[in-house]
């Protein structure tokens, strides 16, 4: 290598030297910082000085092996040997003889010439500790002086692991003038008073004096843990928050970076029980820790604003690469984290990464883990800038007390603590796969536990003070805020709620449903609240009317976020009595309210139940009106439409296709009859209202059923003008099956027509419908289901279990038989059978053994009701199960993925009670989604239209980043629909439409479900 490479690597390694020479660079650091110096201003020839300092260098062989070439590595011919200019400028960019070269220099004439590297090592910290702190040296000696200044100080570990205090350095300078005696002692007090302690965290705080250099030769002083940078994050409500089991994304690269990348992966697919893989993009690329693959040389790769991040780290196999703090802190903005670092893997990247999730497994810091992983694997010390307010959030135990204490059951509470507080690994420290699994199994039971609940009251006028009682015939307010959960003690002291990130503000709606029947003013009302990252929400205050003396008092209230339902409760009373109303949460949608603006906002919102005396009630609401409905008539309706949809999909042996003339006079009756529906819920004109208008047009809506008993099957509404006037007659539209991908069909000749009937009239193929429905027997304090976040929000489609009653083939087409017999045909691995129940047990049980869970399960039971009202389901011959808790084994509930259910053939969306609505039961196990039929479909008819559906939902799924659940549901019936399968219509969702489904197993593969 010449003397100009090996001077332009000098450069390039200058900040890493204090850690690769050891203290004793300190005492020679003049001597090259002279030679730079020399080279870089001489005005002729520079090589002779370019020699001497790669002389100097010779005196240190750790230097000089790294400034010459690898063994087997040759420097090509070809390599353009850089000017002396380029070199010099190169020398005098590593800031040599800065300011922190002049702080050196006040440290060694304070000691004299005789002092070695470590104690001019020692001086430095210590004086910039009593700088940053405003002490003199003897305050070392008492260490209440000082010990207590750090920002969060020592914690306790539940793990094993220790968080030594956080203590701020600045440049000492200034002090050394004022103190000089001192500067004689002070590395002494230093000593004395870290003596057998854990250590420090140093924070190096912004000004002159500071740079990637300090950071190196401070990391050598007695007792420092660790050294960072301080920053502070762009907007702290941004910055994602930690999570356990840890959210881990991996850009991708190209070339050697490409490599480096595909051995994190590798070491990641090691540690699956401690890491969350997260995908480097899309919208729910929202993680903990990002790694960001280099190779060194040149800038820190700048990558795309996304995955947004709690802190990213630059990983290498180059020791050259030192990013300065403000590239670190360029780097945290881009990515909205707290916490930007490069990290240095040493010779074996998978062992570094093996390393570091372990130490994170002990309930360190990332920064401690960081620098311990460094340590145990001969690497460099990482270069971290920080956001001292995240640095300890980064650590398992706030993440569990974030965990409501309901999430915890106490049947397991002993076996839990136990295995988190003192259940190191075989090697003694790190979790157990035993602790592994249970810190998962919390985390799926605290999705559906929320932090915060509903609550409502009645408030005087000013919306601040309890009213006593509500007077009769006047006007009465009703205070709604979301409000935290009060905890309960437990073993482990509480983490201070100051140290963690306060979290994201949300947007929420109150909307709020009088359901007594007596007519007025007043019935409904709706204002707007904001959610903070932490803490009780601010209010709305509702206005209603009071009736007279001994009237009832109930009001439905609903908390939405983007139309979409997260929280219900009923204020009840009576007018007139001595003591307030009470107010009880009746359902949890949606649980986790830390990350809502990641979730898709609908349209619309319709709340459907009864109102006090049993008369339906529906409540819509969109973006610009409020709607409330009661109807005689909705009853009566419904059992009319969904009758003539049984009497008319099992009225033909088939359909024969789109084209068929009697599918084409099926399809128009059930226009007609949607139509009924829709003019019943709402009676207005369909043309002119402002409110009808806008669900025309809406694509995406949600629906609360406040009972099993107020399932509304809108996707049967049909929201198109018809002309059914004497002697007309309506034709099927030819142009849709070309349309299929059209929403709102634009461009269609015949759109507008009210003489032709569009199969995207119906809301079941126009828009997404997301459905929730509360059973009488559900917990208030824990959500209906399980809704997709940033730790779980992925379901593979594959591979598939499917089984059949034996009814499916009392037809002559053998239809179950017929449609095993596809199914299998292509992959008969993705496809497994089951004869009945017992069998589906065993299969479901051996696939989740192998680490093969299913993606999908196909059923198609024939249903009973016995004298107590209690469905059963049938599969095979005679196995029946019944719908409270016989398909529980379905799922795994550990955190995992668990399958989508299509329950198809019987009336299972429906049932009058919890005891016979197998939908609801599913979702309550812990389904992602369900699909079922509104009515009992003959089985020659829905068992070939639940294949094709299954297969046209594999392949709305099967792009790179996957479909959500709902707008896949939605081209399926499309499809089907144009396709001729009528029964389409009969079929009904539940759950929430956000999962992504995927027509692969993707949760390990490097494109989207790895980090």
């Amino acid at each position: 290598m010449s003397a100009r490479h090996a001077a332009v690597r000098l450069a390039e390694l200058w900040p890493r030297l204090p850690v690769l020479i050891g203290p004793d660079w300190l005492e020679l650091r003049p001597r090259f910082v002279d030679g730079i110096g020399a080279l870089a201003t001489a005005d002729g020839d520079r090589a002779e000085h370019a020699e001497r300092l790669l002389a100097l260098a010779e005196e240190l062989p750790a230097l000089q092996a790294l400034l010459e070439p690898a063994d087997g590595e040759c420097v090509p011919e070809s390599t353009r040997e850089p000017a002396w200019q380029d070199v010099a400028v190169a020398l005098l960019a590593a800031d040599p003889a800065g300011q922190f070269d002049r702080t050196l220099h006040a440290v060694t004439e304070a000691l004299g010439p005789y002092a070695d590297g470590r104690r001019i090592t020692d001086t430095l910290l210590a004086a910039g500790i009593a700088t940053a702190l405003g002490l003199d040296a003897n305050a070392f000696s008492e260490p209440e002086e000082w010990t207590e200044s750090g920002h969060l100080g020592k914690r306790s570990s539940i793990l094993g692991g220790s968080a030594p205090r956080l203590v701020p350095w600045a440049d000492p300078l200034p002090w050394f003038r004022e103190r000089p005696d001192e500067a004689q002692w002070v590395s002494d007090t230093w000593q004395i008073a870290v003596g057998d302690r854990s250590g420090i965290r140093l924070l190096l705080t912004d000004g002159t004096g500071v740079n990637t250099e300090t950071a190196a030769v401070l990391s050598l002083g007695t007792g420092v843990a660790s050294v960072l940078h301080r920053t502070e994050a762009t907007d702290a409500r941004e910055v994602p928050r930690w999570s356990w089991p840890l959210r881990l994304a991996i850009l991708p690269g190209a070339g050697p970076a490409a490599r480096l990348r595909s051995v994190l992966l590798a070491a990641a697919e090691t540690n699956a029980g401690l890491i969350t893989p997260v995908a480097a993009s899309g919208r729910w690329s929202r993680t903990s820790l990002l790694l960001v693959p280099h190779t060194g040389g040149g800038d820190v790769v700048h990558s795309p604003g996304q995955p947004q991040a709690t802190a990213v780290v630059v990983v290498s196999e180059s020791p050259e690469l030192v990013p300065p703090p403000e590239e670190l802190r360029s780097l945290a903005t881009r990515h909205r984290a707290a916490i930007a670092a490069m990290a240095h893997t040493g010779p074996s990247p998978q062992r570094w990464l093996n390393i570091l999730l372990d130490r994170l497994s002990q309930d360190l810091p990332l920064d401690m883990a960081l620098y311990g992983a460094a340590q145990e694997c001969g690497a460099l010390p990482p270069v971290i800038g920080a956001d001292p307010r995240f640095l300890d959030a980064t650590r398992i135990r706030p993440v569990l007390a974030a965990v409501p204490p309901d999430a915890l059951r106490p049947s397991e509470e002993a076996r839990v603590g136990r295995a988190l507080r003192g259940g190191p690994g075989p090697d003694g420290t790190g979790l157990t796969p035993e602790a592994a699994g249970d810190l998962r199994a919390i985390a799926d039971r605290a999705r559906r536990v929320p932090a915060r609940y509903v609550r409502a009251d009645v408030v005087g006028p000013d919306g601040a003070i309890p009213a006593p009682y509500i007077a009769p015939h006047l006007a009465f307010h009703v205070r709604v805020f979301l409000a935290a959960n009060a905890r309960v003690d437990s073993e482990e002291p509480p983490f201070p709620a100051d140290a963690l990130p306060p979290g994201r503000t949300h947007r929420l709606t109150v909307l709020a449903t009088d359901l007594t029947p007596v007519p007025g003013p007043d019935r409904t009302a709706a204002q707007e609240i904001e959610l903070s990252g932490d803490g009780d929400s601010t209010s709305a205050v509702l206005r209603f009317s009071a009736g007279a003396p001994g009237t009832d008092v109930l009001i439905r209230i609903a908390v939405l976020y983007g139309s979409r339902v997260l929280q219900t409760g009923v204020l009840s009373g009576r007018v007139g009595a001595q003591e307030p109303p009470k107010f009880r949460v009746e359902s949890v949608i949606r649980a986790r309210t830390d990350e809502l603006d990641l979730a898709q906002p609908h349209d619309a919102t319709l709340l459907v139940g009864h109102t006090a005396n049993g008369l339906p009630l529906v409540t819509t609401r969109t973006e610009e009106f409020l709607h409330r409905s009661t109807s005689h008539d909705l009853r009566r309706t419904l059992q009319v439409l969904l009758a003539g949809l049984k009497a008319l999909v099992n009225g033909a042996d088939r359909f024969g296709g789109y084209g068929n003339p009697e599918f084409a006079t099926l399809l128009t009756e059930l226009a007609r009859r949607g139509r009924r529906l829709r003019k019943t819920l709402f009676p207005d004109g369909w043309e002119t209202d402002g409110l009808v208008q806008q669900l025309r047009r809406a694509h995406s809506i949600s629906v609360y059923s406040a009972g099993p008993e107020a399932i509304l099957p809108i996707e049967l509404l049909y929201d198109r003008e018809l002309d059914t006037g004497p002697g007309r007659s309506l034709r099927l539209c030819p142009h849709a099956p070309s349309r299929v991908d059209d929403d709102g069909c634009e461009g269609c000749p015949e759109r507008d027509e009210q003489s032709t009937v569009c199969p995207f009239g119906f809301w079941g193929t126009s828009k997404v419908i997301e459905r929730h429905v509360r059973r009488e027997s559900d917990d208030a304090r824990f959500a209906l289901g399980v809704s997709p976040d940033i730790d779980w929000h992925a379901c593979s489609l594959t591979p598939v279990c499917a089984a059949a009653s034996a009814r499916a083939d009392d037809n002559d087409d053998r239809a179950w038989t017929t449609a095993a017999a596809a199914l299998t045909d292509g992959d008969p691995e993705a496809v497994r059978l089951a004869a009945d129940w017992a069998d589906l047990n065993t299969l479901v049980r051996k696939m989740r053994d192998l680490n093969t869970p299913p993606g999908v399960v196909l059923l198609f039971p024939h249903s009973s009701e016995n004298a107590d009202g209690v469905v059963f389901l049938t599969l095979g011959e005679s196995d029946e199960v019944d719908v409270i808790d016989g398909m529980e084994f379905l799922f795994a509930r550990d955190g995992g993925t668990e399958p989508v259910i299509l329950l198809l053939g019987c009336a299972t969306a429906d049932g009058p009670t919890p005891f016979s609505n197998a939908s609801t039961a599913l979702l309550d196990d812990g389904a992602p989604g369900v699909v079922a039929t509104a009515v009992p479909v003959l089985g020659q008819h829905i068992v070939p239209v639940g294949v094709r559906l299954l297969t046209e939902l594999r392949a709305a799924a099967s792009g790179t980043s996957g479909s959500p659940l709902g707008e896949a549901l939605l081209r399926a019936r499309r499809k089907l629909l144009t396709s001729g399968d009528a029964c389409v219509l009969a079929l009904v969702g539940f759950g929430d439409t956000d999962w992504v489904v995927r027509a692969r197993n993707a949760s390990r593969t490097a494109e989207e479900g790895t980090p």
